[in-house]
């Protein structure tokens, strides 16, 4: 079983393209993530006693800006689940003072239109690079192939971790739309398929068909139904989900299905 856990919604990035950002921190609102850890303790231990064998991907939002994020990973490791936290990469400073007190693998998503300073970050790749289990470059034009190619240097021999990745395309704008499908073009290309590791599969405007019909009650597509669990920031599992995108969560509850 797939476990996946957006542990919170506030975010320090506002991509136009992505689908969860949810506003930024400290707006008000209903509780936008359990703020009980021991509430949050019990559940972690729940997953690793309900599916023993499973990994669990923690996302959100940006996990580095939970509150207790160095207490979850502490608990993970206590109790000896397997898991990985994608982020932006971007909160150097509390990353690397957890790194320092326990181990945690990171899989990176790099928005190479919100990097501030490029130098710092490729010099901090390679401070983390035994720790770095994948690193997507998202694509928003040709600026992601060039940041693609200096990220080569940094990680060595680890090219099999580095994917050029298309942004969500939940929006259907007409940018976005652009970018996706010249990823679509470039990874077909057979010069650019050597050149650059293209994200495996098939992403296009009209993969809600690619379904089967299963939909959620928003009417948009459940991509990994029968195959994972999504759970929200205040621990609701869902089978197939769509989060509404608003400032707020309806009736306290950040995903419909």
């Amino acid at each position: 079983m797939m476990l996946e856990w957006e542990c919170i919604l506030e975010c320090n990035y506002k991509c136009s393209y992505c689908c969860r950002f949810n506003g930024p921190a400290g707006v008000t609102g209903p509780i936008r993530y359990e703020k009980d850890k021991e509430k949050v303790f019990a559940f972690l231990s729940n997953l690793k006693e309900k599916y023993p064998d499973s990994e669990l991907f923690v996302f959100g939002g940006e996990p580095f800006v939970h509150p207790f994020i160095e207490d979850i990973v502490a608990h993970l490791n206590r109790i000896q689940m397997p898991f990985v936290i994608q982020s932006n990469f971007t909160l150097y400073e509390r990353m690397y003072n957890l790194l320092k007190k326990e181990n945690y693998p990171l899989q990176i998503s790099l928005h190479p239109d919100d990097i501030q300073d490029e130098e710092e970050m490729l010099r901090q790749l390679a401070v983390f690079a035994d720790h770095i289990r994948r690193i997507d470059v998202m694509y928003t034009g040709r600026q992601a192939l060039d940041l693609y190619k200096k990220i080569l240097p940094v990680i060595g021999n680890n090219k099999h971790k580095l994917y050029i990745a298309p942004v969500a395309d939940f929006e259907m704008d007409a940018g976005m739309n652009e970018h996706l499908y010249d990823f679509n073009r470039l990874k077909k290309d057979s010069v650019m398929g050597r050149v650059y590791n293209f994200e495996d599969g098939e992403r296009s405007f009209i993969w809600e068909d690619q379904m089967k019909g299963s939909f959620s009650l928003k009417g948009k597509p459940c991509p990994y139904i029968g195959k994972y669990i999504m759970y929200d920031p205040q621990l609701n599992g869902y089978s197939c989900n769509y989060r509404q995108n608003n400032d707020i969560c309806p009736n306290n509850h950040c995903f419909l299905a």
